[in-house]
């Protein structure tokens, strides 16, 4: 109720923390007062909260059990209760399919905590928090018999899990099911630093479809929903919510730009299937809950899925409203999907659409005008048509899980009567004080509810929860009585610690006064008639007799009781009415262990007692018919003996007294109560006989919650945080003296790959001197050569340096060290640009690549020497074309560990080579080798980092020019268009925007989107351009492939002519499964 109250009145569940709030969970200051810090999330309250003893943990195993668990825990027995179904009475099997967020309790609050884990231990601790138990857990204490299945699918888990639960019951697998999920990230009370181009809002608010969307905010929640086949929810009486017409799961494949990015094409698929399996025509859908995210990419990708769906029925515009849950409660991420369905079973049980929020002026690259969606941004009524009402619900998981349930309203429920006079009202619960809570709660809720149907509250009562030992009953005639005593000081059982404890019934002798003798039972319990009446049909003739003179019509009493006396009818009437009596109770679930009699109570004992109770029935009454001898001692069934004994008082028993003691409908109801309170099992179902009962949503039970949690402990205190002005450093250059030679090292072999300059010959020269075994490498034309005389190789091809290792490995002259010289080649004589770029990637990056890549296993010292990579002195000559050397030197030590690099940058050789060749060979003698050394004129310099202050510039320089001219290769795919909508908001921004399908002319655009649909692509090309147009960015677009040189040559000419320059280009063409870019 509290969640639909919301829903309608717009309201924003998503908590805003303050300072001090932060503060005390330990967030830090310079955290807090970053500008990019985001203080909010949707929260949980009492998450450290848990009934433990109702679930039978221990306190220790209830600190440690994992708080997403907990919850889901109690909210899945919350969820059976409210349907009134009882697992351990319910006739069938109850599966579960649910999933849970990553436990970050674990991580933070347990697996640090030493004493706990040493306590508790490390196996036990992983089992209580592993996503995984979370399905397994529920299924053991709460007895489900199904299948349990954990799902994880990202953010579609909880709709997969509806899904997979449909199934199951449309299988016959299952008779019940529940589905859902929960997401619970603790600490709860953090925010999260903002980062451009990522999933998370800049301001913590969600605004699906607006322009202003930016992304969306994580936080914590659960739901579950409880699914019967529809037609049997129907014959129990069940509630039912909603109808799930039909649903669908698929996934996109690798038909999109990465992994974690929205697949137009699966989505439109799972919308259709969906749409199939519900067997419904899209034009009857009046809402969808759409997944929803709030980024540029995903509502566009999201809204272009769902049209291309329902076009393929329906060519109607603007019919369909269009909304999201997260812009009221955040992303919950496992419990994402059932947050959205939740919202549309309860749109459609009150006949109203809540509004989605912070919906003011569309996305820019979604024209709805051209779909059938429009957005709903306000409370509206939701009128019923011929047909129910429908709605699509969506949830689609990181990674290409697309879930889509089609639900409809549910059908009328038929109103229910009872001619009982009285309703027998059970409650019960683990302790005392959650008994008194109980009954305050089902109190205020019948108040607030008047017109509920009493029966229908006693039948739910009775079938729908589980009987715990302190029990309480009620009996009204109303529900004003039924309140009313509900509010009074109403006597509670001690524990019971029985469980269906003998009852052992008495009947006594002939009743002095017959008439209208239980006439309460005998009009509203049918057990009691039809037992009556089969007395009657037994005496024949005198039967009808017998009964209008028991229950005479109005004023008709005396002359009945004188039809009694004078036919001689008082003993077969006393007998009817004592059967009658003992057979409702039989009715109603009570086993008796014996009947005690006397007199005419001995013959009905004696009945009770037979083996054929009709045939029985029958003698009996032949011996009470006038003028029949009755001094006969009962010889029917078993032996008369066996009925009559004299039972010892036994305080185990309980002693039901004769009709005369309990004679009303509501005296009987009391009694039974009783019995039960006792511990007595009663037939609940026909006790409502033959009439039809509902089950209600009633209040379910009070848990009684108590703090178990896990303090996260601080190994050490937390480092002071750096204020944002201090995060700068700058790369500086050092002399440096170098370390301890290693004497050994000089005497390793080596591989040496030579230059032309003879540095490389004067190294091998030197090393071959002092004893190692060298081999010498040389640029050539092609593979060649050996160990004594050196190899030749042709740098660009990569096999050619796997057949220099095999060769080597062939002759067992691998090195455990390599000196890579090519760097040192003079690029004079290659002409600037691509040619010297491609020389000098060949030679140095491929070449390290290569060499690395087809090594044998084993250590490996590599020594890269190059010329001009840095600027260490100020004014030194540099060669750009070597600068790729730098990363890759960085990276080969990270993806092979077994490796060591070290980059020593020189400058180009002159005259000197002496004193180059001494500092080369005094690196390679180095017992620690630096990553990056660098020399210039002698001496010897080291990369250092120091930090610098940032300074507040009073106008920051802009990130694009203002009236810049920006050319973007697959300007109108998907990627592309985001960017370019992004420097569309750049006042005067002029786009140059290619691709290889080019625009419709311009002249035909009216016509063209008139007389194609939506889902063309000429047509959303020519939209994507209008939304541009529409921020005031002059567009121009080309026919351009960005893989062939003159084409691209013609775009930047023609752009040069429409607008003077070219100031950036953004490479946005390539395939689908290049994963050149990562989500938006």
């Amino acid at each position: 109720d509290a969640f639909w109250r919301n829903l309608e009145q717009g309201v924003e569940s998503i908590a805003v923390f303050s300072r001090d709030e932060l503060a005390r969970a330990g967030e830090g200051a310079a955290k807090i007062d970053d500008p990019a810090y985001v203080r909010s999330r949707p929260v949980v309250e009492g998450v450290e909260l848990f009934d433990a003893a109702f679930f039978g943990f221990g306190p220790r195993e209830a600190e440690v059990l994992d708080p997403q668990l907990r919850l889901f825990l109690e909210c899945a027995r919350t969820a059976l209760e409210h349907a009134a179904h009882d697992t351990e009475r319910f006739h069938g099997r109850i599966s579960l399919f649910a999933g849970a967020g990553f436990s970050n309790y674990l991580v933070h609050n347990l697996y640090k905590n030493r004493p706990v884990m040493e306590a508790f231990g490390d196996q036990q601790t992983t089992i209580f928090n592993v996503q995984d138990s979370l399905v397994t857990m529920v299924g053991y204490k709460l007895n489900l018999r199904g299948i349990c299945c954990a799902v994880q699918t990202f953010c579609s888990t909880s709709l997969v899990g509806v899904h997979l639960a449909c199934q199951n019951l449309l299988n016959y697998e299952s008779d019940l099911a529940l589905a859902g999920g929960v997401t619970l990230d603790v600490p709860q009370t953090r925010g999260y630093v903002y980062e451009e181009g990522s999933i998370l809002s800049r301001d913590g608010h969600c605004r699906t479809f607006d322009a202003r969307a930016d992304g969306t905010v994580f936080g914590n929640g659960l739901g579950i929903v409880v699914l019967r086949r529809l037609q049997d929810a129907l014959k129990d009486g069940d509630t039912v919510h909603a109808v799930i017409r039909g649903s669908a799961v698929n996934n996109d494949g690798s038909l999109k730009v990465s992994f974690a990015a929205p697949g137009v094409v699966g989505q439109t698929e799972v919308v259709v299937e969906a749409l199939s399996a519900a067997g419904v025509d899209p034009q009857t859908i009046g809402y969808v809950e759409a997944h929803g995210t709030g980024t540029r990419l995903g509502d566009p990708a999201e809204v272009s899925a769902l049209t291309k769906a329902f076009r393929t029925r329906t060519g109607r515009r603007g019919f369909c409203a269009l909304g999201s849950v997260k812009t009221n409660v955040g992303h919950l991420d496992a419990a994402a999907g059932v947050a959205g369905l939740i919202k549309v079973v309860l749109s459609l049980r009150h006949g109203r659409i809540p509004p989605s929020l912070h919906f003011e002026t569309p996305n820019p690259a979604i024209d709805f005008a051209s779909t059938p969606f429009y957005v709903n941004s306000t409370l509206r009524e939701w009128p019923r048509g011929a047909l129910p009402r429908r709605a699509g619900v969506s949830a689609f998981g990181v990674g290409g899980t697309n879930a889509h349930v089609i639900v409809e309203e549910a059908p009328a429920a038929a109103r229910t009567s009872s001619a009982r006079s009285h309703q027998l009202l059970v409650l019960s619960a683990r302790t005392a004080t959650a008994l008194d809570t109980a009954s305050q709660a089902l109190a205020a809720y019948l108040e607030d509810h008047p017109d509920l149907e009493l029966a229908d509250v006693a039948h739910t009562l009775q079938v729908g929860r589980r009987a715990f030992d302190h029990r309480r009953i009620v009996v009204a005639a109303t529900l004003g009585e039924a309140v009313t005593a509900l509010r009074s000081a109403m006597p509670v059982t001690a524990p019971c610690q029985r469980r269906n404890p003998p009852v052992v019934a008495f009947l006594g002798p002939e009743e002095a006064a017959l008439v209208n003798l239980a006439r309460g039972l005998y009009e509203q319990a049918p057990a009691f008639g039809a037992a009556l009446r089969q007395c009657a049909d037994a005496a024949e003739s005198l039967g009808r007799s017998m009964v209008e003179a028991l229950y005479p019509a109005p004023g008709r009493e005396e002359a009945a009781g004188r039809t009694l006396r004078e036919q001689g009818l008082r003993p077969l009437a006393t007998f009817a009415v004592e059967f009658a009596w003992a057979r409702l109770w039989q009715s109603w679930g009570l086993r008796f262990e014996a009947v005690r009699g006397e007199g005419v109570g001995a013959r009905v004992a004696a009945c009770l007692a037979a083996d054929d109770i009709p045939a029985a029935l029958r003698a009996a009454v032949q011996h009470l018919r006038p003028g029949a001898a009755t001094d006969e001692a009962p010889s029917e069934g078993r032996d008369a003996a066996a009925v009559w004994r004299d039972l010892p008082d036994d305080p185990e028993r309980l002693r039901l007294a004769a009709p005369q003691s309990v004679t009303s409908y509501a005296q009987a109801l009391r009694v039974l109560g009783e019995l039960w309170m006792a511990g007595v099992e009663v037939d609940w179902p026909a006790l409502h006989a033959p009439e039809r009962r509902r089950r209600l949503p009633l209040p379910t039970y009070p848990f009684e919650r108590e703090r178990f949690w896990v303090e996260p402990v601080l190994e050490a205190p937390p480092p002071e945080e750096r204020r944002p002005s201090e995060w700068l450093y700058r790369a500086v250059w050092k002399n440096a003296l170098p370390a301890a030679a290693n004497a050994a090292g000089g005497r390793e072999p080596a591989l040496v790959f030579l230059d032309s300059y003879g540095v490389g010959l004067r190294i091998a020269e030197q090393l071959r001197r002092g004893g190692a075994e060298i081999v010498t490498v040389s640029i050539g034309s092609g593979f060649g050569g050996d160990p004594a005389s050196g190899y030749t190789l042709d740098p660009k091809d990569a096999r050619q340096y796997a057949s220099l290792w095999a060769d080597l490995r062939s002759r067992q002259k691998a090195p455990p060290r390599i000196v890579h010289l090519w760097g040192l080649e003079s690029l004079d004589d290659s002409p600037p640009g691509r040619a010297r770029f491609e020389r000098a990637s060949d030679e140095g990056f491929y070449s390290l690549l290569h060499l690395v890549a087809a090594r044998p296993e084993g250590p490996l010292a590599v020594k890269v020497v190059a010329a001009g990579l840095h600027d260490v002195t100020g004014g030194d000559a540099l060669s750009p074309e070597r600068a790729p050397l730098i990363p890759l030197c960085r990276v080969l030590v990270q993806e092979h560990h077994d490796l060591r690099c070290e980059l020593i940058d020189v400058e180009p050789p002159g005259s000197d080579l002496e004193r180059l060749t001494e500092a080369l060979l005094t690196e390679l003698a180095l017992e620690e080798a630096e990553p990056l050394v660098a020399y210039r004129r002698g001496r010897r310099w080291l990369q250092e980092f120091e930090r610098i202050p940032a300074v507040a510039q009073e106008k920051p320089s802009p990130r694009v020019r203002a009236g810049g001219v920006y050319l973007i290769t697959g300007g109108l795919g998907d990627v592309g268009f985001v960017l370019a909508l992004a420097l569309a908001h750049q006042p005067g921004a002029k786009l140059v925007l290619t691709g290889r399908s080019g625009l419709v002319a311009r002249e035909r655009w009216a016509e063209w989107l008139e007389t194609h649909e939506a889902s063309d692509e000429s047509a959303i090309r020519i939209r994507k351009v209008q939304a541009l147009e529409a921020l005031r960015a002059e567009v121009l677009v080309l026919k351009a492939d960005a893989s062939s040189a003159d084409d691209m040559g013609a775009a930047v000419q023609a752009a040069r002519e429409r607008f003077g320059a070219v100031h950036g280009v953004i490479h946005a063409a390539g395939e689908l499964a290049s994963n050149t870019f990562l989500p938006v």
